[in-house]
């Protein structure tokens, strides 16, 4: 499965992750060492480097894509601030080739810096976008969602001045690991009215938070909307799910009979003749806007109706994220060998504008056809199974 940060554009538009403002006595940053790719040296030995200057921390990922929409605003932020003591660093934990092919065909502000999670552990970031500052003293004053961050809060971090930012108790930097955290752990509960959207999906991680079953399930199966076969009567309510499994676990493989379990639901899988769309080369070579990567890892992609750019994919894997967008099924047979990048626009709502950005941008035909899809089918496991209730009778 791609890992992904997508949502509708309706949920976007409530991603955050809340803020904690610095009380007194706030901790001083711990020290992480970065490898740097966009900066005047390859290396950051630690934040006490940068004592004197506002610091804000961005963690993000290429393939999140409220993260990706952040990106013009936090470089306008930067400008404002160019030739004062504030430092803009974005931090990843994806592979360095990943990293290095995004900043192909996106500018971000400031420093871009890449580790393999331990700053992100060392602040307890567990979601992504998050911003933590750090004041010119080098403590940690607060973090935050990157939308919360404006000239005003900047402004108050130079001066010494309170942020204003709503608190959160359990955003504290990480504590040490102990003997006896648990090595595999499962949550499923009905989330917080008051909590906020967020997702995290990766590696041996899964954090769904404040989210519906219908935003929830594609996820837990690995499949786009348009191959899941939901209950007309499921939940309408909002849910937490989160695992945390040892590195290399199939945590989706974990996740299924559990979130079945706790919502009386079952699957099958079955193949339905379905309306698709198979993507077809015209001449067998890359069209002239496609960009040949060398990575072998896959990047980010960034999805929006109307606009699609992917960075280091298959044609396979570009084949999904365009089903996203299109909400029908893709097929990828064009035979075209190795991992591109590539933007896309057309017109919303505009099916014949999206055939010729692929024909003219891609040297892609779109061909649509009727063809066996296998889906998922989930169901109810009891007649008496209410939605809305795990577990529970009518």
């Amino acid at each position: 499965m791609r890992p992904s940060c997508v949502l509708p554009a309706v949920l976007l538009a409530f991603f955050c992750a809340c803020s904690k403002s610095a009380p007194e006595g706030a901790k001083a940053a711990p020290e992480s060492r970065l490898q740097l790719l966009q900066a005047e040296k390859p290396e950051l030995s630690g934040f006490g480097e940068l004592r004197g200057q506002a610091v804000v921390l961005e963690f993000w990922a290429t393939w999140c894509e409220p993260c990706v929409e952040e990106i013009p605003r936090l470089a306008a932020l930067a400008k404002k601030f160019e030739g004062r003591p504030v430092r803009f660093i974005s931090i990843s934990d994806e592979p360095k080739g990943t990293v290095s092919e995004f900043l192909k065909t996106h500018v971000l502000p400031g420093w871009v810096a890449y580790d393999g999670g331990e700053a992100f552990r060392a602040f307890g970031v567990r979601g992504r976008p998050q911003t933590v500052l750090l004041d010119p003293q080098g403590r940690v004053a607060a973090k935050t969602y990157p939308s919360e961050v404006d000239e005003r809060v900047l402004e108050s971090l130079l001066a010494g001045r309170p942020l204003g930012l709503r608190g959160r108790e359990d955003d504290a930097p990480a504590a040490a690991p102990k003997e006896s955290e648990a090595l595999l752990s499962l949550r499923i509960a009905r989330a917080d009215p008051a909590g906020k959207m967020s997702m995290r999906l990766g590696g041996a991680s899964f954090e769904m938070r404040t989210l519906p079953l219908r935003t929830i399930l594609p996820k837990i199966y690995g499949l786009p909307d348009e191959r899941l076969v939901l209950p007309a009567d499921l939940s309408a309510g909002s849910y937490d799910v989160l695992a945390e499994a040892p590195r290399g676990t199939d945590v989706l493989g974990l996740l299924r009979p559990a979130v079945e379990a706790a919502f009386g639901l079952r699957s099958r899988r079955e193949k339905r003749t379905l309306d698709v769309w198979v993507l077809r080369s015209k001449t067998g070579r890359p069209g002239p806007g496609m960009r040949v990567s060398e990575s072998t890892h896959s990047g980010g992609y960034s999805l929006m109706e109307g606009d699609v750019s992917v960075q280091g994919h298959t044609m396979a894997e570009a084949a999904g994220v365009l089903e996203e967008t299109l909400g029908r099924p893709m097929f990828d047979e064009t035979r075209l060998p190795g991992r591109y990048s590539f933007d896309l626009k057309w017109t919303k709502g505009d099916e014949g504008s999206l055939r010729r950005a692929l024909l003219e941008g891609l040297g892609i035909e779109p061909v649509s056809v009727r063809r066996p899809v296998e889906v998922v089918v989930v169901e109810r496991s009891a007649p008496g199974n209410a939605p809305g209730t795990p577990g529970g009778k009518r």
